[in-house]
């Protein structure tokens, strides 16, 4: 019954088109991947860096107010924290 629609030049056409398709679909999702991947490496990093600037910071501004009572401490676990309470 789809012999009477489709040629089978047609049929071949459609098949190609559908395998197109299903490859670039694939490779799509890959980069997509290794992008969200690699910008998930850098934000680790730079959350990392700004830890270490923040508790620079804190020791610098320790060592100029040694009378000050700003809980640095406090302030950067709130800061660095993401909904699940991770740093």
């Amino acid at each position: 019954m789809s012999e009477a629609f489709f040629t089978e030049v047609e049929t071949q056409i459609i098949a190609g088109l559908i395998i197109a398709a299903i490859v670039g679909l694939g490779t799509f999702i890959t980069s997509l991947y290794r992008c969200t991947q690699k910008q998930s490496k850098d934000l680790f990093r730079f959350k990392k860096g700004f830890i270490l600037f923040m508790e620079l910071n804190k020791k610098y501004s320790q060592e100029q107010h040694p009378g000050s009572d700003v809980e640095y401490d406090k302030i950067i676990k709130e800061m660095m924290t993401d909904d699940k309470g991770n740093l």
